[in-house]
């Protein structure tokens, strides 16, 4: 994957990831802001807020019924992914930011 639309981006890392234990962290330029062990259940562009957004949204990892959401500007600058067939790392660049999504490889 080598894409800058943001809905082909969403709609790949779903396909990519949705059903998978994953650690998803977002990045402002050096400073980590958050970092979340998800199960994947939906990657999408939220049009309903000042701007693009692109959510990872997801079932905390483990026994919890809790919910996780990082998300990403896609509008802050140049938007890019980009996906590593070695380890099938994703990396999302939007601007100052950056999400990571790095499967677990003992997770579902």
């Amino acid at each position: 994957m080598d894409a800058q639309n943001p809905h082909a981006i969403a709609e790949q890392l779903e396909q990519t990831f949705k059903d998978k234990v994953c650690v998803v962290k977002l990045k402002h330029r050096a400073d980590h802001l958050a970092s979340a062990r998800m199960e994947i259940e939906d990657v999408y562009v939220d049009n309903d807020t000042d701007g693009n957004t692109l959510r990872f949204v997801g079932r905390v990892a483990g026994a919890s019924q809790d919910h996780a959401m990082v998300a990403i500007p896609t509008g802050a600058g140049a938007f890019h992914a980009s996906l590593s067939e070695a380890d099938n790392r994703a990396v999302v660049d939007g601007g100052d930011y950056q999400v990571t999504i790095i499967p677990d490889p003992v997770g579902r």
